[in-house]
């Protein structure tokens, strides 16, 4: 005689970037199991392909492309199939960087702080335009980097102009003037590259403008450092500075 199934609760969320409804259920014990594995094996590429592993298995319904979903999608829906998995509050630990207890250096004791994953959110800025102008008749359209692309250059140096370049060749999916438009996918990384080196300063600036306005999950916490009682604000963002 066969065992009986257990039950297993449904949740549906919304896609920050397109407004799409997704059902979902919670990670099991053995979705959960994988994820420490990578965690344990401190390998940011194999947790990565985890968190990209569980959520594929955890959706009900929706035509959801793992691969093509901008990263702050993933996030975002990580951060609830988490909440909803084991629960929605996590702590966090947070050493005062400038504590006069210690000469205002990092103090010598971490402070524990408690957040509520049901209400982090995805910030989005309203200056934030994926289509750029760069010239009267000439501007590109631009894509969200996907999860991906964090597992591409993940541990490269983001200052460096060829990582920079890279990026951001990935990232453009067209490029159109007053007559034609191109994609992106027809053209050499080479030839990318080359088209992005011919921006002006100016022209350069509004793509990076593009990144750095992108959404983001972001979420502001209170926490009093327990050597010096400093009472302050903590900006946590990314999925990173949340788990891993």
């Amino acid at each position: 005689m066969a065992l009986p199934k257990l039950s297993i609760p449904e949740y549906e969320l919304e896609l920050p970037s397109n407004k799409q409804k997704i059902k979902y259920r919670p990670f099991l014990v053995k979705e959960q199991k994988v994820l420490m594995i990578a965690q344990e094996g401190k390998d940011e590429k194999e947790i990565v392909e985890a968190i990209k592993q569980i959520i594929a298995d955890c959706i009900i319904s929706g035509n959801v492309d793992i691969e093509t979903l901008p990263l702050f999608d993933i996030e975002f829906f990580f951060l609830q199939l988490r909440s909803k998995s084991i629960g929605e509050k996590i702590d966090l630990f947070f050493r005062h960087q400038k504590c006069p207890e210690n000469n205002n250096e990092p103090a010598k004791n971490q402070t524990q702080i408690k957040v509520d994953l049901s209400k982090v959110k995805v910030v989005k800025d309203q200056k934030h335009n994926t289509k750029i102008k760069l010239t009267k008749d000439i501007g590109i359209i631009m894509k969200h980097p996907n999860i991906d692309l964090l597992n591409k250059f993940q541990g490269k140096s983001m200052t460096e102009m060829t990582t920079i370049f890279n990026l951001i060749g990935e990232c453009i999916d067209q490029v159109y003037d007053a007559e034609e438009t191109y994609n992106a996918t027809d053209y050499t990384p080479k030839e990318l590259e080359e088209f992005i080196s011919n921006m002006t300063e100016e022209q350069f600036k509004k793509v990076q403008d593009f990144f750095d306005t992108m959404p983001k999950i972001k979420h502001n916490v209170k926490f009093k450092c327990v050597d010096c009682s400093f009472e302050d604000t903590l900006e946590v963002e990314g999925l990173q500075n949340f788990f891993i």
